[in-house]
């Protein structure tokens, strides 16, 4: 079984929407760029390929300061936050849910983010779909991070984990 799995089913000319599974159980909503069924990489613009992928963890330069995370509480907070948890000494910058191994693509993150615009490749998650800015969107996506990221994180750094992503 897979840890994650992404079903696509909504094909665009801009983006490319799926539902995200956790261990094969319906979680929240995937927001990608365009699949190009030809095979014609576009870069930062095109979605990744139909496959099966290794999970890992990486620092992110622009969003891995985003976020605090504590190993021993296994919680994530924003830096704002930090103060409110005086006690929590391991606190350090998050590492991002990553896709080591996808042929032809670099540094393909699972993070928050709303429209196609932000994606540059990466899947986007949220807990609905709508409309942001006149775009369709995956919505509420940094409180779905936030509850995503305590219960993915420690399963893929102990290794072994894989994103299955699939069309519908």
């Amino acid at each position: 079984m897979d840890l994650l799995t992404v079903e696509r089913y909504d094909f665009n000319s801009d983006f490319t929407i799926g539902r995200l599974l956790v261990n094969d159980v319906k979680d929240g909503f995937v927001l990608e760029d365009t699949f190009r069924a030809n095979g014609t990489k576009i870069h930062g613009r095109t979605a990744i390929p139909f496959g099966h992928f290794q999970l890992g963890l990486r620092q992110s330069p622009r969003f891995s300061k985003e976020y605090l995370w504590s190993d021993a509480q296994q919680i994530l907070i924003r830096p704002v936050e930090r103060s409110q948890f005086p006690t929590i000494t391991d606190f350090r910058n998050h590492d991002l849910l990553w896709l080591p191994n996808v042929p032809n693509f670099q540094f393909i993150l699972i993070h928050w983010g709303n429209t196609s615009t932000g994606t540059d490749g990466c899947l986007l998650v949220g807990d609905q779909l709508g409309m942001v800015n006149n775009q369709e969107a995956v919505v509420n996506s940094k409180k779905y991070y936030r509850s995503l990221y305590p219960r993915i994180y420690p399963l893929v750094k102990a290794g072994g984990q894989f994103i299955n992503i699939v069309g519908v």
